[in-house]
């Protein structure tokens, strides 16, 4: 196939229409930025970040950090549902050794009240203050769901609470 000239769109059936679809090092990152869904520093950190994860073995503890990263920026331009398997995928990692990451779990909580699904949100947020009890964003999180909804309110405000003596400067 020849090479397009830089700055043209490519075939409809090509492009790709989330993050997620973009291939590594492709050359359809340009049409995501034109769209407006990427910055060109995001295109060029997602490229990097997919790379990354892609070489998990090679990575070493690194790859929770690529994941999370790439995970909020699935998040971010909208690509909800791949964001939750990508955290999803790091909890699993982390599980393997026994460990727990406070930050893909409540990236679930993200994305699924960013999806709307508030109630799902809420859940996530309960899970993951559950196992972190002192993980601030997801006390805040679901202190301003609470409120947001007008239900929990005396929940909301003890979350509140706890979050500003952990983290008093916030």
């Amino acid at each position: 196939r020849p090479p397009r000239a830089r700055g043209t769109q490519p075939p409809p059936d090509m492009r790709p229409s989330t993050l997620s679809q973009l291939p590594v090092a492709s050359g359809f990152g340009h049409y995501l930025v034109n769209a407006g869904v990427l910055t060109p520093v995001q295109l060029r950190a997602a490229e990097a970040y997919k790379r990354a994860i892609a070489l998990r073995d090679d990575f070493g503890g690194y790859y929770v950090n690529a994941a999370l990263f790439y995970a909020k920026m699935l998040v971010d331009t909208g690509d909800y549902d791949v964001a939750v398997r990508q955290y999803e995928e790091v909890l699993a990692e982390m599980e393997k050794d026994g460990n727990y990451s406070a930050a893909a779990a409540s990236g679930i909580g993200d994305a699924y009240r960013s999806m709307g699904e508030e109630e799902k949100a809420k859940e996530q947020y309960r899970l993951v203050i559950g196992k972190a009890p002192d993980y601030f964003p997801a006390l805040i999180n679901l202190a301003q769901l609470y409120v947001k909804s007008g239900t929990n309110e005396d929940e909301a405000l003890e979350l509140l609470e706890k979050a500003i003596r952990i983290n008093p400067n916030e």
